[in-house]
């Protein structure tokens, strides 16, 4: 599991937060692209890869998030798979989180 997350992912949480992270993986049936679109707009985008076709559409294929400045950091990868990043005191808001993806399915 933690080889699908990019090594600088890791190493950006170590470098702001002064710890490993834990790590919750998040896999489909959640609808990550509800998330990632109310996401993009409310928290601070770290890092991102998108597709722009043809017709102007973009997509997220990878994106790197801060949920949470006081340590939880969500990577999305291809779109569909969660990973999120926290601290081992922010246990709760990562299940309150788990939760509301539950309810955008």
């Amino acid at each position: 599991m933690i080889n699908d997350i990019p090594q600088f992912c890791i190493e950006t949480f170590v470098r702001k937060y002064k710890t490993y992270p834990s790590i919750c993986l998040v896999e489909p049936p959640y609808k990550p692209e509800d998330f990632i679109e109310k996401s993009i707009k409310k928290y601070h985008k770290l890092w991102e890869v998108k597709k722009v076709d043809s017709d102007g559409n973009i997509t997220y294929n990878d994106i790197l998030l801060e949920y949470d400045a006081t340590g939880i950091l969500f990577y999305i990868k291809h779109g569909n798979t969660i990973f999120i990043l926290s601290g081992n005191d922010k246990s709760n808001i990562v299940d309150f989180t788990i939760h509301n993806l539950k309810k955008t399915n």
